[in-house]
Formats: structure tokens, C-alpha cells, sequence
């Protein structure tokens, strides 16, 4: 799972977009639209997390509990990204 996330000028995710391998269980399209993440600032958006994740989903079969992790590592790698792409040079 990978996430992509578009920056505005004042640093604020105007857009995530992912990609994935895996299963169409996987939670990616819910972080991909949630206001959990979307027109956050870019250093506000830590707050994505597999717990959360899976509060938010409510019912989501047990044995799919580990996508909620990939995502939440897959949104820090592109915060992380995303930051160092958007901070001033």
C-alpha cells in the first residue's frame, strides 16, 4: 500500500491518492477520502493511526485487522515524504 498525498502552497493535504496489491479489504480508500486526513495541515496529519483506523471503518472481519497498520505506516511514509518535499529550501 502506498499513499500519494498533493500539498497545497501553505501546506495543507488537498489530495491522497493510493495504490495497492492487496485485497479490496484493505482500508486505503477510506483514508484516501476521510476528513481524517484531507485539508489537514501536513503536520497535523499524524493523527492517522490503525486504531483509529479501525474505529472509524466500525465493522471490518478480524482477520483483515493488520491492513489498518499498512495503512497507518503507509500515511506516515507520505507525510514524511510530503514534508520533506513541502518545506522550504
Amino acid at each position: 500500500m502506498t499513499f500519494y498525498m498533493k500539498i497545497t502552497p501553505d501546506g495543507r493535504i488537498e489530495r491522497i491518492t493510493y495504490t495497492t496489491t492487496g485485497c479490496k479489504a484493505e482500508p486505503g480508500g477510506w483514508i484516501d477520502g476521510h476528513d481524517f486526513s484531507t485539508r489537514k495541515a501536513i503536520d497535523a496529519a499524524g493523527t492517522i493511526d490503525a486504531a483509529a483506523i479501525l474505529k472509524a471503518l466500525g465493522r471490518f472481519p478480524t482477520d483483515h485487522h493488520h491492513y489498518a497498520t499498512l495503512a497507518e505506516r503507509a500515511a506516515e511514509n507520505a507525510i514524511a515524504n510530503a514534508s520533506k518535499l513541502s518545506a522550504p529550501t
